[in-house]
């Protein structure tokens, strides 16, 4: 039997704390959530420009290197990691999602404490399986904090409580345990990353900081369990995509 010592007790309480006060915030509505998180991340990344907080520049012609830019820029103002897919399984065909998003809110850097909103976090993540009849979805956002609410920088690594995205022994692996059903999908590259844009360097519009890193990994073989309320886990594998973008 595997013993855990006090310290990983403590941490557990901690994390139950946190949880309970409404630290990570859940919210299971209707899918109207998925226009009201686009609309925190469109407003905070509209309000910060007249700041004129100086973010990292997204330039033509760099490089991108790996598995560093697979990982967080905290210092660019919006950054996201989207996976999307779809598995065979014994009851028929299944369509997942799985989306993270990482801002920048400058307006709380000065703030000492270790709860300061200076990095903000949204996720959302959805199940399509027909015998369920309707869209299972579910979403989370939180404040950044160290080993609940984070993201890696030296490759992709993005978690919200109990919702991870990570780069695993060559894999991308999804672990989601939502409102009404779970996700846990092994994704494995089957061909080379590919950048978006100028050698990916994407133009949002017109003005020279209007751009975002931006590549993609398409063709990704995919192999785990999906399970609902209603119905029993199922094993199946499929193919996925996986999109990460960060910039101004």
């Amino acid at each position: 039997m595997n013993h855990r010592d006090h310290s990983d007790h403590r941490g557990d309480h901690r994390e139950r704390h946190i949880r309970a006060s409404g630290y990570v915030h859940r919210s299971r509505e209707s899918p109207a959530w998925v226009f009201s998180v686009i609309f925190s991340v469109v407003t905070v990344v509209s309000v910060v420009p007249a700041l004129a907080v100086d973010f990292a520049p997204v330039t033509p012609g760099k490089q991108l290197e790996f598995p560093r830019d697979a990982g967080a820029h905290p210092a660019h103002r919006i950054e996201w990691w989207y996976a999307t897919g779809h598995l065979d399984t014994k009851r028929g065909a299944m369509g997942f999602q799985v989306t993270f998003f990482r801002v920048r809110n400058p307006d709380a850097e000065g703030n000492p404490s270790r709860f300061s909103p200076a990095q903000l976090f949204f996720a959302h993540a959805a199940l399509a399986d027909p015998a369920n009849g309707r869209l299972l979805h579910d979403q989370r956002s939180a404040r950044g904090l160290k080993d609940l609410v984070e993201a890696r920088e030296d490759d992709t690594g993005v978690r919200i409580d109990d919702w991870r995205l990570a780069r695993e022994s060559g894999a991308y692996r999804a672990r989601i345990d939502a409102e009404g059903f779970a996700l846990d999908l092994a994704m494995t590259p089957a061909q080379p990353v590919l950048p978006q844009g100028e050698r990916g360097f994407s133009r949002k519009g017109p003005g020279a900081n209007e751009a975002s890193y931006y590549y993609s990994e398409p063709q990704l073989r995919v192999a785990g369990r999906v399970s609902s309320s209603r119905t029993t886990p199922s094993d199946g594998t499929g193919s996925a995509r996986i999109s990460k973008a960060a910039g101004r």
